[in-house]
């Protein structure tokens, strides 16, 4: 037994259970293959697939971005469009009710003109046996 302890003194992996080099290379080769195949057909198409998706990403992010300027060009152009129809709706408004004082004065002499004339109409007309 002392043997055994004096043979391991050595081997700083001891105390792990490595007891013989020769399993630990085997292993530590069959490691570096499997890592190494791993890469090759598991990693490599993972990160094609994030590097896809990433990309992706960001060209949903960059049309996102032209969208809301899209947006508020169209929020500006019909602010501008409401305004100027606003605009133009009490320029007509102011119109029509120039239009309509006018008409009522002219209706308002055409009235007078008009009982004028009835009551020159009358004073003409009436008997004067009454």
């Amino acid at each position: 037994m002392l043997n055994l302890i004096a043979d391991q003194a050595w081997n700083p992996f001891a105390p792990f259970g490595v007891t013989s080099w020769e399993p630990f290379v085997a292993n530590l080769i069959a490691f570096i293959l499997m890592v190494a195949i791993l890469r090759y057909l598991a990693f490599k198409p993972i990160q094609n697939v994030l590097e896809k998706r990433r990309r992706r990403i960001e060209e949903g992010e960059e049309m996102r971005e032209e969208s809301e300027r899209q947006l508020a060009s169209v929020k500006e152009q019909t602010h501008e469009m409401l305004v100027e129809a606003g605009e133009k709706g009490q320029e007509k408004i102011d119109a029509a009710k120039a239009a309509a004082a006018e008409n009522a004065a002219k209706a308002a002499t055409t009235v007078e003109v008009k009982e004028l004339s009835f009551d020159e109409l009358l004073a003409t007309k009436v008997p004067e046996k009454c």
